[in-house]
């Protein structure tokens, strides 16, 4: 059974959420053209390698991404608060993605909490990239 995407918006205000700010990065340039589509489904890639089927079905929303070097990526993504262990995990024991040595480091954790002072999912965003 597939799980509900999570930025369908039905009921989104009672459920919780993190953001995470990500590190990839690949032992050579990747041959393939790295896109937000491309960056989920490496994601999905390492929670199906350590969950199968169950952690594929993870609901994964990559928000934002910039290339750091032509090796090396930082992007966003938001997922449900209870498969935050299931998808940190899953990155840290990801090794390879099509034949090239990876490695995932999770550098920054949020939770989107608004407030009159929030700017919402972009104020969140922009508070990730910061170092």
């Amino acid at each position: 059974m597939r799980r509900q995407n999570i930025s369908n918006g039905v009921g989104e205000s009672l459920m919780e959420f993190y953001f995470l700010r990500i590190s990839l990065k690949f032992q050579r340039t990747p041959e393939l053209s790295v896109t937000e589509a491309l960056l989920k489904s490496i994601v999905l890639q390492a929670l199906r390698d350590l969950h199968g089927e169950y952690g594929a079905s993870i609901a994964v929303e990559v928000l934002e991404y910039k290339e750091v070097t032509n090796q090396s990526y930082s992007f966003v993504i938001k997922i449900l608060e209870c498969d935050l262990v299931k998808v940190w995990s899953g990155l840290t024991l990801l090794g390879t993605y099509n034949g090239v040595s990876t490695m995932f480091s999770v550098e920054k954790v949020s939770r989107c909490l608004k407030d009159s002072n929030d700017d919402g999912v972009n104020g969140v965003i922009q508070q990730l990239f910061q170092k």
